[in-house]
């Protein structure tokens, strides 16, 4: 079990609600191998409880401008990298499992992401960072192109008013990528999958008992 007390001491803005779901996602997910990616790490308050998931050959691969703020465009946070490789050491993970890559994400593609990661398609990928449409559109294509077909991609700050950009880029994005459906919703995040995954996943996250219960 995550201890959601000291993962509250990790600053930032990820809801702890959504901890039970991420538990139950890993547990439906234990006959799948893939990445774990999450763009928007900030402190790795969100990272952390995907990374305590991490199984044997997975690469977990946590992208931020972290000190290369002038990529910031809409200052949404700041991560600390120091900050973020101390958190994962609180938490019991090894800084050496987690893969790190600073830079601006909108320079980034799927391939790019794939190379890191050793060609592994994503089992679960986190769109947390920029937060203007355009940043939000290009985040969530990477991801759609980087889970496989049993992959899920979850996105923060849909509906959050204080960030519309990231409203209208997920609508683009929706409009655009037909395959990729809402599954469920928990904590300000949307969680999406393959379309043929939808009823698989919902039941999954309904009926399976969170792990330790």
């Amino acid at each position: 079990m995550i201890d959601l007390k000291l993962l509250d001491s990790v600053q930032g803005w990820f809801d702890l609600s959504v901890v039970p779901l991420i538990e139950r996602i890993t547990y439906a997910q234990r006959g799948i191998t893939g990445s774990i990616i999450e763009i928007g790490v900030h402190h790795g308050r969100s990272l952390i409880p995907m990374a305590l998931g991490q199984k044997p050959g997975e690469v977990v691969l946590a992208i931020d401008c972290w000190d290369q703020q002038q990529h910031n465009r809409d200052k949404s946070g700041k991560g600390d990298l120091k900050a973020f490789i101390n958190n994962l050491q609180r938490m019991g993970i090894d800084p050496s499992s987690v893969k790190v890559l600073s830079g601006d994400s909108m320079e980034m593609t799927a391939d790019s992401i794939r190379e890191i990661t050793g060609g592994q398609e994503a089992r679960l990928f986190s769109v947390d960072g920029s937060h203007t449409p355009a940043a939000t559109l290009n985040d969530l294509w990477i991801a759609a192109r980087t889970i496989g077909e049993t992959g899920i991609v979850m996105i923060d700050d849909v509906f959050n008013p204080s960030w519309p950009g990231v409203q209208e880029g997920f609508r683009s994005f929706m409009s655009e990528c037909r395959h990729i459906k809402i599954f469920t919703y928990a904590g300000n995040r949307l969680f999406l999958c393959w379309d043929h995954r939808v009823g698989y996943y919902t039941e999954a996250v309904f009926s399976v008992p969170t792990l330790g219960k």
